[in-house]
């Protein structure tokens, strides 16, 4: 009868033994135990990794709040960047060819004697665009001076005027009106582009010593551009080009 009245005891509360022993276990455990178990702190190594973790997640959060916030100014000049890296360096280094050289040539002119060749390109922008009626002439009309010799005048200008060049005079002004001809026609041809941007970079080097107050205002100017062209070299719309394909064919 007591098995019997026990077994339905327990099918009526089946937790019953569970919580007797929980009971029994908690009276044998000290009170300060407890107290001390439910005031534990994790290790510094768990708390340094713990801290290492809500600052990464900082750093996250504030990288995708910028990357949200990116303006539409942002947007405009990183297409505006995007749209320059189109224009190409053959161009460039074309205008920069061009630009410099004449520079040289035309003081360059003044320097030598010998025949004077007339040179005349048409209106080529007019005749093929007569039905336009175009409004202003892009035709050429001009001379050059071939250098079959250099002039009095410029040996008499190196020898007061350009003392300061670190060579003999005579020498100085043939190696300037000689190279004032042919450096700027290498250059505008791309034919041997480097070299030419080398040699008028060493003769800018010698006007500037001659002439130092000129320095930002022309001389800069001149070396800046003579750098890119001797850093880059003359691009696809020059002879070097041309040469250079030829010779990987």
């Amino acid at each position: 009868m007591l098995n019997s009245a026990r077994s339905t005891a327990l099918a009526d509360n089946p937790g019953a033994p569970m919580q007797r022993l929980a009971d029994q276990l908690s009276g044998l455990t000290p009170p300060h135990a407890a107290a001390e178990f439910a005031q534990a702190r994790p290790s510094p190594a768990v708390e340094a990794a713990i801290k290492r973790s809500a600052q990464l997640a900082a750093l996250a959060a504030k990288r995708a709040q910028r990357e949200r916030n990116r303006t539409f100014a942002g947007s405009v000049v990183e297409s505006f960047v995007s749209a320059c890296s189109f224009v190409p360096y053959a161009l460039v280094a074309l205008i920069l060819r061009v630009v410099v050289a004449r520079v040289f040539f035309i003081n360059g002119q003044a320097m030598i004697d010998g025949p004077r060749v007339p040179i005349s390109i048409p209106d080529l922008i007019s005749l093929a665009n007569l039905k336009f009626n175009v409004g202003f002439s892009t035709a050429i009309n001009t001379s050059v001076v071939l250098p079959f010799e250099v002039k009095a005048s410029t040996f008499d200008m190196f020898l007061t005027h350009y003392a300061a060049v670190p060579m003999p005079s005579t020498l100085a002004a043939y190696l300037a009106s000689y190279g004032a001809f042919i450096l700027p026609v290498m250059l505008v041809l791309g034919l041997g582009t480097r070299f030419a941007a080398l040699g008028l970079l060493i003769m800018t080097a010698m006007i500037n010593l001659v002439m130092p107050e000129a320095f930002w205002t022309s001389h800069a100017y001149w070396a800046a551009m003579l750098l890119v062209l001797l850093s880059r070299g003359a691009g696809e719309i020059s002879f070097d080009h041309i040469a250079r394909t030829m010779s990987h064919r």
